[in-house]
């Protein structure tokens, strides 16, 4: 008895090609997605990495103090509270630089204008810069990095004091 070949029943037009072509880069993108979310933790669970910035005496109130390295601002406001806010502009994530006359900080992408507290001033930004927690040890000022606080506005009990 004579065997057919398995190979030609299939039928393959080039329709049928892009199609399940498309299909599959759906499917692989989908598996990415859900792989990449189930990866994300809590806060809470990450692994603390904390920034040294120095000594609470060495920073003057009412400054703004740049850390490029650890990508935070570090605020020491009149009334010796701190705050470490994230450079990442909260529309795009560019990188957010201090006013000319110190008074917050403007995005060089969208012009985005934030206040001394990280609220949003002007728009494309819809909410206030990230801040990071603040840790003081032996006379030192330690920001946990790892940590970003997402807020919807500022609140006195953000700040930290020494």
């Amino acid at each position: 008895m004579k065997q057919e070949n398995p190979l030609k029943k299939i039928h393959l037009t080039r329709r049928k090609f892009i199609g399940y072509l498309i299909g599959g880069a759906l499917a692989i993108e989908g598996l990415w997605v859900m792989l990449r979310s189930s990866g994300r933790q809590d806060n809470t669970q990450k692994e603390s990495v904390l920034h040294d910035a120095g000594t609470v005496d060495s920073f003057a109130s009412n400054q703004i103090y740049p850390f490029t390295s650890g990508q935070f601002n570090l605020i020491r406001y009149k009334d010796g509270g701190f705050m470490a806010l994230s450079t990442k502009c909260t529309h795009l994530g560019c990188i957010v630089g201090t006013n000319t006359d110190k008074s917050g900080f403007t995005c060089p992408c969208h012009s985005s204008h934030f206040d001394i507290y990280g609220e949003v001033l002007a728009s494309p930004a819809t909410r206030p810069l990230d801040t990071y927690p603040i840790i003081f040890k032996d006379g030192h000022v330690w920001v946990d990095i790892a940590k970003p606080i997402k807020r919807q506005k500022f609140e006195k009990e953000q700040l930290y004091y020494a």
